[in-house]
């Protein structure tokens, strides 16, 4: 499970959290495109093929200090950045395995 909150609103002038908002129950295999999906630590996925499989499932709320975003250790997500954003952003993530 991972909490994110951010410490300063953010959306607009600075990057929020980028999320697929569907639910996937399997484990990820290596990209059909030939390139590995797992980084050296953790795991990363070419944002081409997260953008053909779950493009219409991404979403990038505008959040105010204090908001937070609870989600699964499965959910794709990443820092949302577009042009225009001239902020920083301060944050906390949370995550919590079960032993």
């Amino acid at each position: 499970m991972n909490v994110w909150i951010p410490l300063i609103a953010c959306g607009v002038s600075s990057p929020s959290l980028q999320l697929v908002n569907q639910r996937i129950d399997y484990v990820l295999q290596p990209s059909p495109h030939g390139r590995s999906i797992y980084g050296e630590i953790g795991a990363e996925i070419a944002e081409a093929d997260v953008l053909q499989e779950y493009g219409a499932a991404l979403v990038a709320p505008n959040m105010r200090a204090g908001d937070a975003i609870v989600f699964s250790g499965k959910t794709i997500h990443r820092s949302h950045i577009v042009d225009g954003m001239t902020e920083h952003r301060d944050s906390l993530d949370l995550r919590f395995v079960r032993a």
